[in-house]
């Protein structure tokens, strides 16, 4: 089964299952659409919202990091730069 991308406010949840969807559906998530999964933007001009769902499809982890500055270096780290 295809992933499923939802997110809420800045946080953004990626699940294998239509169960799993709906879970975080009844907490508030919405279903990412594909128009907002794909962007041309480079990582330095999205928003910490942008970077989030971005990570969260390339497999990042940001997990404890606190701003868009932290966020952004670790992905810079993990892709190899911009």
């Amino acid at each position: 089964m295809a992933e499923i991308k939802l997110k809420r406010l800045n946080v953004v949840k990626v699940v294998d299952s239509e169960d799993k969807a709906e879970a975080l559906k009844s907490k508030g998530f919405e279903v990412v659409k594909d128009a907002e999964e794909k962007t041309e933007k480079p990582l330095s001009k999205m928003t910490e919202a942008e970077l989030d769902a971005y990570a969260a499809e390339k497999g990042i982890d940001l997990t404890d990091l606190k701003n868009k500055t932290e966020k952004l270096k670790k992905i810079k780290e993990v892709e190899g730069g911009e």
